[in-house]
């Protein structure tokens, strides 16, 4: 799965490596039609981390913990926890405009989980995260996103920030009904 995604990577290379020899001899409309591929596929490759490469698919399955499975083998022969962290590694070299992730410290050993804090922290894109691991949270959370009873209520901060912001909202909610209750009953 990992060899695959090397190989499109590559398959895409070759092809920007084909247009620039080709656009040395183009002119006129066949020359746009050639840069304007160039452009599409040289932004899919800085898109999937081809200028980073080999570097950036490294460091992802060594932090994960996955850099000794060789990459030709099959993924349906990996065990369970193998199987999570590679379709981890998948879908954070990826790229997507948005990752999502549910529950991603499961099948994660101490190392594997600092690392995955790191590399979200560091990342320059949106990510939604839905855990159980309050202190996963506490470290890679700046939103909070609480839905109680149908309604989402938004909270800034970390974990910690949000329990305390919650709390203070349930006393606030509280000593509003009761001073509906007071006024009701006068």
């Amino acid at each position: 799965l990992i060899a695959q995604a090397s190989r499109r990577l590559q398959r895409i290379e070759a092809r920007m490596r084909e247009l620039e020899g080709l656009m040395a001899s183009l002119e006129g409309a066949a020359l746009d039609k050639a840069l304007e591929e160039y452009g599409e596929i040289s932004e899919q490759f800085e898109r999937l981390g081809g200028y980073e490469g080999d570097h950036r698919v490294e460091a992802v399955l060594q932090g994960l913990q996955v850099a000794h499975i060789p990459r030709e083998q099959l993924f349906r022969t990996l065990s369970g926890g193998e199987k999570a962290r590679v379709g981890l590694a998948l879908l954070l070299l990826g790229a997507p405009d948005v990752l999502l992730l549910d529950e991603p410290t499961n099948h994660l050993d101490v190392d594997a989980v600092e690392w995955l804090e790191e590399f979200l922290v560091d990342l320059d894109k949106a990510y939604v995260v839905i855990s159980h691991d309050r202190y996963f949270l506490d470290r890679t959370a700046s939103r909070i996103i609480e839905i109680e009873n149908g309604k989402a209520v938004d909270y800034r901060g970390n974990y910690s920030k949000y329990i305390i912001e919650r709390e203070l909202r349930r006393e606030q909610q509280m000593r509003e009904y009761e001073n509906q209750r007071s006024m009701i009953a006068k």
